[in-house]
């Protein structure tokens, strides 16, 4: 998952509403209004402000544009934030402070704030007394919105227990759970779902048919500025799931360690067809509409899990690629194709440096499905304005990966967050994180490879100025928690995010190129399609390394200080592997 944010403004003098970023044709990011434009910026040390889409909003500005500007590149944090298209700027270089308004918070909001959402955390996922090895789900789509779930669940206890707890967000009253018999089974309701009341051998199978129908809902994690799980609206469906909760709309275990092998059935009204995650098996026609048949035949996590309905009116699919099958609203096939014009070239560079796709299919879904809701206030003295952080959140569905409609406006300055969500199904789908507090295994690689990408198409001094502009902006950032145990409400704040972006830089300049993705590659061979804990992923590291990464993984892994990296740069100047033929 990738969380991307952009800022906008409102001119409201007393109650703010809600104001969407304008994307600007030369890449610029701003909010038009009667008297021009105006951007936000931010306060340099020395006093000065500097153009900004993100980072601590510790001291903010509004600045009035003029026709004296210039238009630049951006890099550094900005590019690494997605900003890499023209951004305008006074032709000196400098926004004279009488030309700011500075603003100010309203209300409790807070700087430096990696609190996404005013929500509670729900409770960590508990582990199950029981493995799941496959599940067969079949869900029927209504037009009233209704849906029909039934899933069959054959697992095996890992210990003897009088009861078998499943996870499930929605609905807990209308569940019926059947035995292979068909008789009903004793249900108890928990904090987290279900349990059925039975008493099981350890090791013993099992295989239970679980149904409910009714309207699911989506979740919300404060460490998420998105809805989650299930998400509707009259065009479509998406299963957005994310921070482990399938369980909005799936029976099973909320745990990414809990892996297996799906089957799907979806069944949805005339005039929609359904998405779901691995190869179509078939499609065939009902009496009320269409059935989808899709099988991953690898395992995967729950949370992983996605399902999805469209109305063939509003979305179409285009074929980007041989084998490459992008889902989007209509009207929306140039900038698809121009936005994943590159999907090949990634796929060849990702391949090149971890080994084969790890999987049977691969596609995207590109949805009109709003899931943004934060927003700050800010004030000048005399006007209050909002500031919607617009997150472009992606998700890494397995097989097929989910991204918002705002985001691809076929300018290819979305590439970094493509080739992100590409690497996951390397980092995060076929090797997983055994727990949630476990993103590093996640998301480190994963968030490096946008750096790595644009190393490629603008050379070494750009991901060198990258690294180093993200390390001056986390070096004294007060961390309270560790890459190896983050707190759970920061999970995927952007300063977890850079940090784990500087590790992997960090291990690429201990190591070498060479032995930095030959350790990737081994750490995939040693455990593809389970889970792994950071403990697990560093310690396979450091064996593939001879047991010399030891300090390296305390140093980066179990602090909250972010290490010095000026002298990082050398190693990658002198232990360089072409993998692009040299190029």
């Amino acid at each position: 998952m990738e969380a991307r944010p952009l800022i906008a403004k409102t001119d409201a003098l007393s109650s703010p509403s809600h104001v969407r970023l304008n994307r600007c044709a030369d890449g610029r990011y701003s909010a038009p209004n009667s008297h021009g434009e105006d951007v936000l910026v931010e306060l340099r040390p020395d006093g000065g402000w500097d153009l900004y889409i993100a980072g601590p909003p510790s001291q903010l500005g509004l600045w009035r544009e003029t026709k004296a500007v210039n238009s630049i590149k951006r890099d550094g944090l900005l590019g690494w934030m997605g900003l890499k298209s023209p951004a305008p700027e006074p032709f000196n270089g400098k926004i004279e402070p009488s030309e700011v308004r500075p603003l100010d918070f309203v209300g409790d909001n807070a700087s430096n704030r990696e609190r996404y959402r005013e929500v509670s955390l729900p409770p960590e996922t508990q582990v199950k007394p029981w493995k799941a090895t496959h599940y067969e789900v079949s869900m029927k789509f209504q037009e009233t919105g209704m849906v029909e779930s039934r899933s069959r669940i054959r697992g095996v206890t890992t210990v003897a227990t009088d009861s078998l707890p499943f996870d499930f967000g929605n609905f807990a009253d209308r569940v019926k759970v059947k035995s292979p018999t068909g008789e009903l089974e004793t249900l108890r309701r928990t904090e987290a779902g279900i349990s059925v009341e039975q008493s099981f051998l350890a090791q013993e199978e099992f295989n239970l048919e679980l149904s409910f129908q009714g309207h699911p809902k989506p979740v919300s994690h404060p460490a998420v500025p998105a809805d989650l799980g299930w998400l509707t609206n009259d065009r479509s469906t998406i299963t957005f799931n994310g921070v482990e909760r399938s369980s909005s709309w799936l029976l099973g275990d909320d745990s990414p360690a809990n892996k297996a092998i799906y089957d799907f059935r979806v069944e949805v009204p005339k005039g929609h067809f359904a998405v779901a995650n691995g190869a179509l098996v078939e499609a065939t026609e009902t009496e009320n509409g269409r059935l989808f048949h899709y099988r991953s035949k690898f395992p995967m996590a729950s949370y992983l899990a996605s399902v999805n309905c469209f109305d063939e009116k509003t979305y179409t699919k285009t074929e980007v690629s041989s084998g490459f099958e992008v889902v989007h609203p209509r009207g929306m096939e140039e900038q698809v194709r121009s936005e994943f014009a590159n999907h090949s070239q990634m796929m060849d560079f990702l391949t090149k440096r971890l080994g084969p796709y790890p999987f049977e299919t691969y596609g995207a879904i590109v949805t009109d499905l709003h899931t943004d809701t934060y927003s700050s206030r800010f004030t000048d003295g005399e006007a209050t304005f909002e500031a919607d952080l617009g997150y472009q959140v992606a998700f890494e569905a397995q097989t097929r990966p989910i991204y918002p409609s705002g985001a691809i406006k076929g300018f290819g300055d979305f590439e970094e967050t493509l080739i992100h969500e590409l690497a996951h199904q390397w980092y995060g789908n076929a090797v997983t994180k055994a727990s949630e507090q476990d993103i590093w295994v996640n998301e480190a690689f994963p968030s490096y490879c946008g750096a790595l990408w644009r190393e490629k198409r603008f050379g070494r001094e750009a991901l060198e100025a990258e690294m180093q502009s993200i390390h001056e902006r986390l070096c004294n950032h007060p961390f309270k928690d560790t890459m190896a145990k983050p707190d759970r409400d920061r999970l995927f704040s952007l300063e977890n995010y850079g940090r784990m972006t500087l590790s992997m830089h960090a291990l690429r300049c201990e190591v070498g190129d060479a032995q930095f993705y030959s350790t990737l590659r081994g750490v995939l061979e040693e455990h593809k399609y389970t889970s792994i804990s950071v403990e697990q992923m560093a310690e396979t590291a450091d064996e593939l390394n001879g047991g010399r990464l030891k300090d390296f993984f305390q140093k980066w892994l179990h602090s909250t200080r972010i290490p010095d990296i000026s002298q990082l740069h050398a190693p990658l100047r002198t232990n360089t592997v072409p993998l692009d033929g040299g190029q």
